[in-house]
């Protein structure tokens, strides 16, 4: 049970956010696109927390120390991320703001076109203007597909969310990526039209300082709050159950949503054929960011071996980045048994992920799920590489691990409970399953298809790999691939989860079906969408296509990045200038030794060049 003080407190921000609902309802977008100005001068002030943020980060993962050059990359990857999705987000919704404040509309898509084959709106949303056209991903392509049926309209969205005066959005916080909770909380404020109480995930109360600082402007306005569970659970079960919330967004397990919506395992599933839910319904609005076994499919065609060798490090490095601990990372590597090139791409991955280092298993729970796997299948294909032993803080290091499977596309029935397709191991295990007896790229597509869809858990996101000579060789099979994957992200030729940098897009479930594949009653990836700043009604879906070999933003296959240039490259995300762009550009002119890196850490490098129209 929660504690009377933590229940004390928490009434008195419900309390507060709530009195200020109706006055926070009422902004215009002319306001909110100054509340956004705020907040972008707020991310200034709260730029020397960063470098401690990225310090509490490498410790709570298992570094004994902020300085271990073994924690570069997570030391990286936390400063930079939160500049640029931040930096990007209050940018882009702040035009978006001041264009409809001025015009009435929503700023137009790069391009709209009704599709030939199936009647489907398409937005081409990035690149979007000349600072995206300087971006180091300037030719890469995000397009949103409109359900069908619908028409591309924007902005709807915004006079549809009007919370009731006295009511208070709830944000619980992911634990596996500490930038999530930040970003829900600004698309339930700006998107959702609602104030917010945001609790912190118990592995990522570090970052309360920061967001404490971030969120000043709202905070003093009444329009945001912060909450530190102290008794896990029960503490997030009161919160949950409060009378004042009318919206709650969570990131986490299925299990975690049913057991807020519908209770405890025991009688649930009668409860749902009785639509019977624990939580009231009828005054709560639940969406959801939760989990997927992401499929990570390559398409056979004639690769050269540099262009094998790379996808496969690429592979490598994303299915086991942060251990395994993301919705996105792939979990089935989905391959042709006729490939000619099949064995050549096992071996550079394997190859590559003997020299990717240990990583302490720092989520709960990581060590029962592995031996579940390894039970599963009588023990895994396991690649250790340098440093392999014990934590000090987490026990084991789990080794990059295979599981290996075969299914037949003529009887894919008989695989519906293989059970690699059907739980997510949320650490360092990459199921390899081959389909039988396919070689064309044809027929590879249609199997591979119909197997995400239909065996293997979740929506959320997919990556599919295909040579751009088989793309244009076998243009139709590689498009209705592409239209009938049914997941919230269709990223092609890039992991999944680099999509989510780009704030015009969506994140999120796949929203299609009729009905809906995901139902509250019946919930698996999510419901709902984040980012879309562009304010796109009825999106079903996102399909981000990258560029073939792509050596400076894929994650994985870049040149490393430096500390040193990580700094140089947030200071510019937060405070784009000439003068901060040239030091990011030509280090050598004010630093004789710093030397600008371009790694993994760099993606979405000049997100903030759209400051062009600032200098």
């Amino acid at each position: 049970m929660a504690s009377a003080d933590f229940k004390a407190q928490a009434d008195r921000k419900f309390q507060t956010l709530a009195s200020k609902q109706e006055e926070f309802g009422a902004l215009g977008p002319g306001d909110k696109a100054h509340l956004l100005s705020e907040l972008l001068a707020a991310l200034k002030a709260a730029q020397p927390l960063l470098t401690p943020l990225a310090d509490a980060c490498a410790v709570q993962q298992g570094y004994d120390s902020p300085e271990d050059p073994k924690a570069d990359v997570t030391w990286i990857l936390e400063q930079i991320i939160f500049a640029q999705y931040l930096s990007t987000y209050f940018g882009r919704m702040k035009s978006t703001f001041e264009a409809i404040a001025k015009t009435g509309q929503c700023p137009s898509p790069k391009m709209l076109h009704q599709r030939q084959a199936d009647g489907r709106w398409v937005a081409r949303v990035y690149p979007l203007d000349s600072g995206d056209s300087m971006k180091p991903t300037k030719d890469w392509l995000v397009d949103l597909w409109i359900k069908p049926g619908e028409e591309p309209t924007q902005g709807n969205m915004f006079a549809a969310q009007n919370p009731s005066p006295g009511s208070v959005g709830l944000v619980l916080g992911a634990g596996n990526f500490a930038v999530l909770g930040v970003m829900d909380s600004l698309h339930m404020i700006f998107q959702l039209n609602s104030v917010v109480l945001y609790k912190l995930h118990h592995l990522r109360t570090y970052q309360e300082a920061f967001v404490w600082r971030l969120f000043e402007p709202l905070i003093a306005k009444g329009y945001f709050e912060v909450i530190k569970e102290e008794n896990g659970v029960c503490d997030a079960q009161y919160l949950v159950n409060h009378p004042l919330i009318s919206r709650l967004h969570m990131t986490g397990s299925t299990e975690t949503h049913d057991a807020i919506v519908w209770g405890p395992k025991d009688g649930r599933e009668e409860r749902k054929v009785k639509n019977m839910p624990v939580m009231d319904l009828r005054k709560t609005t639940v969406t959801s960011e939760l989990g997927c076994v992401t499929p990570f499919m390559v398409c056979p065609g004639q690769w050269s071996d540099t262009e094998v060798a790379h996808y496969a490090r690429h592979l490598a490095v994303v299915s086991t980045a942060n251990v395994g601990y993301y919705c996105n990372s792939p979990k089935v590597l989905v391959l042709a048994d006729g490939w000619s090139q099949k064995d050549a791409f096992m071996q550079h991955l394997r190859s590559t992920l003997a020299t990717l280092p240990a990583t302490a298993a720092y989520y709960p729970g990581s060590h029962r799920r592995y031996q579940a796997y390894e039970e599963a299948y009588g023990g895994l294909e396991k690649i250790q590489g340098p440093g392999f032993g014990t934590s000090k803080y987490h026990g084991a290091h789990l080794p990059w691990s295979l599981s290996h499977v075969t299914v037949d596309p003529a009887n894919l029935a008989a695989s519906a409970n293989e059970y690699a397709f059907k739980n997510e191991p949320f650490c360092p295990v990459l199921c390899v399953c081959t389909i039988k007896g396919v070689s064309t790229p044809e027929a590879y597509l249609e199997a591979a298809t119909a197997l995400s869809n239909n065996l293997i858990w979740g929506r959320l996101t997919c990556t599919l790999v295909v040579h751009p000579e088989t793309e244009k060789n076998s243009a139709a099979a590689v498009d209705l691939a592409i239209a009938d994957l049914e997941y919230g992200t269709v990223a092609v030729n890039c992991w999944s989860g680099q999509t989510y940098s780009f704030e015009c897009g969506v994140w999120g479930a796949y929203a299609g079906g009729t009905p809906p594949l995901e139902r509250i009653e019946c919930v698996e990836s999510g419901i709902g969408f984040v980012n879309n700043a562009l304010a796109f009604d009825h999106v079903e879906k996102c399909v981000c296509k990258a560029i073939w070999m792509d050596k400076i933003n894929l994650v994985g296959c870049s040149p490393p990045g430096t500390r040193e240039a990580a700094l140089t490259l947030t200071n510019f995300l937060i405070n784009p200038s000439i003068k901060n762009l040239l030091k990011l550009l030509c280090p050598s002119l004010f630093s004789l030794k710093v030397q600008l890196g371009v790694g993994c850490a760099l993606l979405g490098v000049v997100v903030a060049l759209r400051a062009v129209k600032q200098f």
